[in-house]
Formats: C-alpha cells, structure tokens, sequence
C-alpha cells in the first residue's frame, strides 16, 4: 500500500476556499505519512497548512474492513475516512505533552501482565496514549486515538516532525 494523500484532499475541498474567477494560495507541511500493518489494514497522514493567516493541523485516518453486502449477501471491503482538524495551540499541546508523557513514563514500572496508560485529550476527538507494559524496554509508540480508532506511530518521528512544524 502506498500513500494516498488523503489530507491534500480534504484541505484543499474543504479548508481552502475556490470562488469562480479567483486565486488562492495555501501552504501545506507533510508531518507524517504511514501504514500502521498490513494486517490491521489501517493508514495514517498528519499535514499541517497555513492558510489566510492561520496555522493548523489535518490528521487523515482511514481504515478498512468488511462487511456484507445487503442484496447479494457476498464480502465487500468497505473503506472509511476520517478526518480531524487540530489548531496551532492543539498541536503545541499534543507536542508538549508527549514529553510530558514520556517523562511520567520513565518513572512508572509495571508490574508483570499488567500495562499502564498515560493519555492526554488534545480535544474531543483525538488523544494521544502510551503503554508500559513489564516486557517494554526504553522504546516506546505514540497511540493516536481518532474518534474511537487507533493508529501507531512512531514516538522518535512524531515529536520532531511536530516541532519542524510548529517552528515553519
């Protein structure tokens, strides 16, 4: 599977805006492209913009799965897209609280076939999580819950790519 650029598309139909006879120009940062597994069939964009003197931050999610068509009763793959707009102070905040996170983290030893849960809400529809479990070495992946779904990414990108995009 290879990237789709789903977050191109939903800014440019539904945060830039296209009148008949007019320019328009915005700028688009891409934060993080990526399939989860192929297993779990899932793919994740982060792209940031700038647009008309504001920042913000699109999150693309989209995931597959099947189901049963109706009249024929036959398997049909079924994909659904979901999409969440972060502000610029929402994403200063989800970056700031990774660290916060990781450092919280880095104090807490679970106990054996137990794992513990740090999460921080960036809104209603996003927040970010991550596990320590007693086989967890210094590693460690930001969970990024979208409306109910979980998508991995890597913890050592993620950061980074969300300060580069901050500073731009």
């Amino acid at each position: 599977m290879e990237s789709r650029y789903i977050t191109e598309q939903y800014i440019k139909t539904s945060i830039e805006e296209h009148a008949p006879e007019s320019l328009s120009t915005i700028r688009t940062y891409t934060i993080y492209r990526g399939i989860q597994t192929t297993a779990t069939s899932r793919y994740v964009e982060l792209t940031g913009y700038k647009y008309k003197g504001r920042k913000g931050l699109v999150i693309g999610a989209d995931r597959y799965y099947r189901t049963t068509a109706r009249m024929t009763g036959y398997p049909v793959d079924v994909a659904a897209i979901t999409y969440v707009e972060l502000t610029e102070a929402e994403t200063r905040a989800m970056l700031e609280n990774i660290s916060v996170i990781r450092s919280e983290l880095k104090g807490d030893k679970a106990l054996m076939n137990e794992e513990v849960y740090h999460d921080y809400a960036v809104n209603g529809d996003v927040f970010i999580s991550v596990r320590r479990s007693a086989s967890t070495s210094g590693s460690y992946s930001v969970y990024l819950w979208i409306r109910g779904e979980k998508y991995t990414l890597p913890a050592s990108t993620l950061p980074k790519q969300l300060k580069r995009f901050l500073d731009y």
